[in-house]
């Protein structure tokens, strides 16, 4: 009963965080539980976990930290990698992108409400 009461928070999370055109999509073609699964798999995909993971912990990176914390542990293979990675979990609206106009442009992510609360469940998911 327990775990069927945060599947229904979970999947009402996962379709708020869509963009519209993706999450109509979803509902009427994929449904709930394909919502659920679509964002798992994006998600245990090519270090988007550990990413969003590392900036919900720093608070506020900039992209050159997400990058050099990516490459040195391993976590991906290669600078576009990265630059998918942010680049989804923004459009997934997990983090929020700034761009800060500056010499030189600087780039800054930080994690959002969405993004906290999705990580708050997948680890009530792991302890499962």
């Amino acid at each position: 009963m327990q775990n069927e009461s945060l599947e229904c928070k979970i999947n009402a999370h996962i379709l708020s965080w869509l963009p519209s055109k993706l999450k109509y999509g979803l509902k009427m073609v994929l449904g709930k539980h394909r919502a659920l699964r679509y964002l798992l798999r994006k998600m245990s995909k090519k270090g988007f976990y550990e990413t969003l993971e590392f900036i919900r912990d720093e608070k506020s990176v900039h992209y050159a930290e997400v990058l050099r914390h990516d490459l040195e542990n391993h976590i991906v293979q290669s600078r576009a990698t990265v630059t998918l990675i942010v680049r989804t979990l923004s459009k997934m609206n997990l983090i929020q992108r700034t761009v800060i106009d500056s010499r030189p442009i600087r780039t800054v992510y930080e994690p959002t409400e969405k993004g906290l609360k999705l990580l708050k469940h997948l680890n009530e998911i792991e302890k499962l």
